[in-house]
């Protein structure tokens, strides 16, 4: 993935200074609790599931661009994984499947109020150079990594530039795919953990206005997996004082009148887990 890799560095649009995370008051709470994992989940479990297999299609066609002979290669990668991607909870893709957190830029998103919040929650300011650096600190064979998504019809040039390095990385494993009659299982579980790896970058177009990012890991086995995903435990330890909190700058409070209460006692709470620095925007 050596041609992937320099191609987002290449392409990476700026990183804004703060990336919100929107979540239920529930979660929020556990967040700012001190030594709070960041706890990353199947793309299936959530409302991304549908962009996900769009980002692995999106691939697939872009084989299957490459002429009859890659044609079938793309067919029984989509047969194999992008149809099955419900399925993933009976651990049945499991060594593939990328487990994900969710950010955006937005500090005044309703969409994503409404959508991870259910009515009542708000979301959480994360220092974009704390995070990122956390994510690069968790030495495991899981490496976490921080990626920008990129939107159809807007990011055309991204888009184009990734499924290219994708080819190039790729490009022997899929030959030996056909050169085999797709019987080459380590040839596929390469092409099939560089999608997984890739698909997450790419959404739809109507959620352009979202602006997002991920923190993404694409689990390379079954140990430490569950049906609900993978409690990555090391980030807590690569932060400052040691803990996920510490990445924080603050919390959005939407301002409601169903929740006005229960948001200023959750402000109250998140003021004392920080130092006076920490900020609540209502």
């Amino acid at each position: 993935m050596e041609n992937y890799r320099a191609t987002i560095v290449r392409i990476q649009k700026t990183v804004p200074a703060t990336l919100y995370h929107y979540c239920p008051t529930g979660k929020l709470r556990y967040l700012l609790e001190p030594g709070a994992d960041l706890n990353l989940r199947y793309l299936s479990y959530q409302g991304d599931r549908t962009e996900y297999r769009f980002g692995a299609r999106l691939l697939c066609d872009y084989i299957r661009g490459k002429g009859s002979r890659y044609r079938p290669v793309g067919d029984v990668i989509e047969s194999r994984l992008v149809d099955n991607i419900g399925c993933v909870g009976q651990k049945t893709l499991a060594s593939t499947i990328p487990l994900t957190f969710s950010l955006t830029e937005r500090c005044d998103s309703a969409y994503h109020y409404e959508e991870y919040c259910q009515g009542n929650g708000g979301a959480i300011a994360f220092n974009q150079a704390l995070l990122e650096q956390a994510c690069d600190a968790v030495k495991t064979e899981r490496a976490l990594r921080l990626i920008r998504c990129y939107y159809e019809g807007l990011n055309k040039t991204e888009i184009d530039a990734i499924c290219d390095a994708f080819w190039l990385d790729q490009f022997e494993n899929v030959e030996r795919l056909v050169d085999s009659c797709y019987q080459d299982e380590e040839a596929g579980r390469r092409v099939l953990v560089a999608i997984c790896m890739i698909a997450p970058h790419f959404k739809r177009r109507k959620f352009s206005n979202d602006n997002e990012w991920r923190i993404v890991m694409v689990a390379s086995g079954l140990e430490g997996i569950d049906d609900d995903g993978f409690r990555a435990s090391g980030v807590r330890d690569c932060t400052l004082h040691g803990d996920l909190v510490d990445l924080m700058t603050g919390v959005v409070v939407p301002r409601s009148e169903t929740q006005i209460n229960v948001m200023k006692e959750l402000s109250r709470f998140a003021l004392q887990q920080r130092n006076r620095d920490f900020k609540i925007w209502v």
